[in-house]
């Protein structure tokens, strides 16, 4: 069990690095008292910065970036999902996520924001009056903000996500939860004996849709198994290898700057929206060329990366399996040493407020070097071997 739960904890620490009197967890920031307030001004701004200033291993995440299409047009044809086709002709749509309600009842995969923007994505069927962040049927969502039309004949990776638009104005969006995902989405899955299901999935047998009834559900013949299937379908039809995300969509308006444009232009370099949650880029292989022989290829990869507000630009064509630190807001989804470092820093923020003297604030930042040292020692704040380029003939020479 983590012993740092949410974020009064970590201000009470920082409270017994200045000697001062702890707040109440009950009343939280809502204490009528200096230390509440000073706490409850600081602890969210520090904590992001924080989680910026290094490359802390619990914050890491990988997600799937593709390159932003532009509306594409054949004839006077609006073409949706275009077969035998790998590039997608419809346009890319931007994830727009409604503000979380205590009245909703959320379906599986929903995300909702919360009232720092925050996205959570739900983790249980029917979630009902559980806020995002205070229970452990949501959890931080760190994937893809845009959202391409699924082109068939496509290997789709595991958390892409892909939208499906008869033309009526409607649409569908799924989240891959599979590698080398080329199933049709909203076409339910042929049965498989190999194969073990969950409780609601969906497939095919005999030309008949059945719907599990049961979690852990394997080598039950659908058609003479009515303890483990049903022919009454409550869930929806799509393979079992996409999930249908409970989300709306809006367009992007992208001014492309000089030099880049979508990714129908061959001519420019490509623009990919940044992920939900970004707050800096990760050594994308930090053990790369860890090992090279003298006179051999470092083996690392030269990206031609540049960062512009929300996008990064490139020549890259392809998806990119991109590695970066995440903005994690859940206290218990923090390592003990981030927490140990964020409550001295804290404490010397709100030092002298809260004190009405600065005699502490040096032993406050001497506390907050020697956090941030001691997570470095035991990797929790990453320490790879990333090598620097070196030319090869230089490494020869010498």
């Amino acid at each position: 069990m983590p012993e740092f739960l949410n974020a009064i904890d970590i201000c009470n620490r920082a409270m017994q690095h200045l000697g001062a009197k702890r707040i109440d967890p009950q009343l939280g920031f809502t204490e009528i008292s200096v230390q509440a307030s000073e706490c409850a001004f600081a602890y969210g701004k520090i904590r992001q910065a924080e989680l910026q200033r290094n490359v802390w291993t619990f914050a890491v995440k990988r997600t799937i970036l593709r390159p932003v299409n532009s509306l594409a047009v054949q004839g006077s044809t609006f073409v949706t999902n275009p077969a035998n086709s790998s590039i997608a002709t419809s346009p890319t749509m931007l994830l727009a996520v409604a503000l979380y309600s205590s009245t909703t009842t959320y379906p599986s995969s929903a995300l909702v924001t919360d009232a720092a923007g925050t996205v959570w994505q739900t983790l249980a069927p029917a979630n009902l009056n559980a806020a995002p962040g205070n229970s452990s049927t949501w959890e931080l969502y760190t994937g893809p903000l845009t959202v391409d039309a699924w082109v068939a004949n496509t290997s789709y990776y595991a958390g892409d996500l892909v939208y499906v638009a008869p033309g009526d104005g409607t649409y569908t969006i799924y989240q891959s939860i599979v590698e080398g995902n080329s199933d049709t989405p909203g076409t339910a899955s042929a049965y498989s004996a190999t194969q073990v299901y969950a409780k609601d999935e969906v497939v095919t047998s005999a030309s008949i849709l059945y719907q599990s009834l049961v979690d852990l559900n394997y080598g039950n013949t659908p058609v003479s198994s009515p303890t483990q299937w049903t022919t009454t379908i409550t869930s929806g039809s799509g393979s079992v290898k996409w999930r249908t995300l409970a989300a709306a969509l809006q367009p992007i308006v992208t001014p492309y700057p000089l030099g880049t444009g979508p990714s129908g232009q061959s001519s420019t370099r490509n623009v990919y929206r940044l992920p939900c949650g970004f707050l800096r880029e990760a050594p994308q292989d930090p053990k790369a060329g860890g090992s090279s022989n003298m006179g051999a290829p470092t083996g690392l990869f030269y990206t031609d990366w540049t960062y512009s507000g929300s996008y990064l630009v490139s020549r890259e064509v392809g998806p990119i399996a991109y590695r970066f630190v995440a903005d994690i807001t859940n206290v218990t989804a923090m390592d003990p040493m981030f927490c140990e470092a964020l409550a001295a820093k804290i404490a010397w923020v709100v030092c002298e407020p809260v004190t009405q003297s600065t005699a502490k604030r040096a032993d406050c930042l001497a506390a907050h070097k020697q956090a941030l040292f001691e997570a470095g020692m035991v990797n929790a704040i990453e320490q790879g071997s990333v090598e620097p380029p070196v030319d090869d003939l230089i490494a020869c020479r010498f």
